[in-house]
């Protein structure tokens, strides 16, 4: 990743569903292959509450595991108030 946070704003109007996998393939896009550093993701408190945990799984955990195998143990996942999602190597309270 080439920056310490970036953020996105999704349309509203777009499902839950549809914003994750957005948010998702915006961030497997930016994970360089074989990264160590730790990944702090902030996630919409509306959209993660939305979905199922099978769907997450299925969005979210399971296309960064493809693109990055060990990418669970280096991530950080806060749930966060508000509609902007977020990645980047520090923790959001360090912003």
């Amino acid at each position: 990743m080439d920056s310490d946070w970036t953020s996105f704003q999704m349309e509203q109007d777009a499902s839950p569903e549809s914003q994750l996998l957005a948010f998702t393939l915006l961030l497997r896009g930016a994970l360089k292959a074989k990264s160590q550093g730790i990944i702090a993701v902030d996630l919409p408190r509306q959209v993660y509450q939305s979905i199922t945990p099978d769907t997450f799984r299925s969005i979210f955990s399971d296309l960064l595991l493809e693109r990055d195998p060990g990418i669970e143990a280096r991530l950080q996942i806060r749930v966060v108030d508000g509609p902007v999602f977020g990645y980047g190597r520090r923790a959001s309270e360090d912003r």
